[in-house]
């Protein structure tokens, strides 16, 4: 746990000041999971637990610059990076339309400099890079439940900002080799799947232009 400025008494005004703006933010982010936790039905205690533990522990005695110290050790190495995006997992991507964000669960493929998306043609996310080509997307994981301390200790994520260009996916070739890393071989043979396949399709290359990742259990290991 980082806490280098902990004990310097000209920092203690820094401390509360960045402590006061974070709370903020977190006042902010108990609001909107309370509402979104109570329309599920789901129980708030063991998740409010959590989230004020990890704050009391964690980020209350943190200074910018601690938090700062904290993220930098967390980051992933290029390497990681590599690793990490070469598994299948659920992306999330955003484009942007009329000047408010559209946000799409999308399987993705990394070529080791762009991420690569399949789409039909005609699709709401298409019809916004067409107008306005910047794009973010995010692929992250996180081990264990609401309630489970490790539900945050463990998250590790990829975010990435760029420029997407749509190329067409000849013969959709690249939109079988999609639904092969996710779903294997056999999925091909699926009526639904032959039907999406065949449908006219894009290849959404994403150009990244930010890069930012972290693993937690990096900063629990040190």
């Amino acid at each position: 746990m980082l806490r280098s400025g902990y004990q310097v008494a000209d920092d203690t005004h820094y401390k509360l000041l960045s402590t006061l703006q974070i709370w903020v933010i977190d006042i902010s982010f108990l609001f909107i999971h309370i509402r979104s936790f109570s329309f599920y039905g789901q129980n708030l205690i063991p998740y409010l637990i959590t989230y004020l533990y990890i704050d009391w522990e964690d980020t209350l005695f943190m200074s910018v610059k601690d938090m700062q110290k904290f993220m930098s050790a967390a980051s992933m190495s290029e390497k990681e990076i590599q690793e990490f995006l070469s598994i299948p997992r659920l992306a999330r991507m955003a484009t942007v339309e009329n000047g408010k964000p559209h946000l799409v669960p999308v399987w993705y493929f990394y070529d080791g400099a762009n991420i690569i998306v399949s789409t039909p043609k005609g699709t709401k996310k298409t019809k916004n890079l067409r107008s306005n080509p910047n794009v973010s997307i995010i692929i992250d994981i996180v081990d264990g439940r609401v309630g489970e301390i490790s539900n945050a200790a463990n998250a590790k994520a990829v975010i990435i900002e760029g420029i997407a260009e749509l190329h067409d996916d000849i013969d959709s070739l690249f939109a079988r080799k999609t639904y092969e890393r996710y779903a294997g071989k056999n999925a091909l043979d699926n009526p639904q799947v032959q039907f999406s396949i065949n449908l006219p399709r894009h290849m959404v290359v994403i150009k990244p232009t930010k890069i930012m990742s972290w693993d937690f259990t990096k900063v629990k290991a040190s």
